[in-house]
């Protein structure tokens, strides 16, 4: 059996052309508004390959769900950074650093959720994976899990709510 064997005979290409599509909704739900989707996944899987080869893995789809969620975070991370910045250069500006949305769309709602929770809501809610799945690929035990998707699910339900009461109000104007 070669490296890029799975023992099912499958390269490890033809493994990563059947995890792609499931991998690509996992991707674009992680990834942040500013973070292309297929960009992300690559980042993941050239991480991944660095390693090992996606045969030489025991779950490897598990493996690669958490490398997406990984590399997100850390993108989010050097986002919140740069904002941090660039809010200090506007204040030392005299400018209104909020005056530009740079983002604007309503999908931007699910920004104020982290990577993670992104990530539980979706692979529980859309793909409607058990609880022990999202565990695995957040790497997380279950009773974490359904307190992550508790907590998102509300953070969700503040957002929106006050999303819809902030258009209103600019209606009512």
């Amino acid at each position: 059996m070669s490296s890029a064997d799975d023992g099912s005979g499958r390269s490890g290409r033809e493994l990563f052309a059947d995890l792609y599509p499931r991998l690509r909704r996992v991707a674009a739900v992680a990834a942040p508004s500013d973070l292309d989707p297929d960009d992300l996944l690559q980042e993941a899987l050239a991480r991944v390959l660095r390693h090992s080869d996606l045969g030489d893995l025991d779950h490897p789809e598990a493996y690669l769900r958490r490398t997406i969620v990984n590399v997100a975070s850390n993108h989010n991370r050097s986002r919140g950074r740069e904002r941090r910045a660039l809010i200090r250069v506007a204040h030392a500006a005299g400018t209104d650093a909020d005056a530009v949305d740079p983002y604007p769309s309503d999908l931007a709602l699910l920004d104020e959720l982290n990577t993670e929770d992104r990530v539980a809501v979706y692979l529980a809610d859309v793909e409607r994976r058990p609880a022990s799945e999202v565990a695995d690929a957040l790497d997380i035990s279950t009773v974490a899990v359904r307190a992550r998707l508790s907590r998102a699910r509300r953070r969700l339900r503040e957002v929106l709510a006050a999303s819809a009461e902030a258009t209103s109000e600019g209606g009512a104007r």
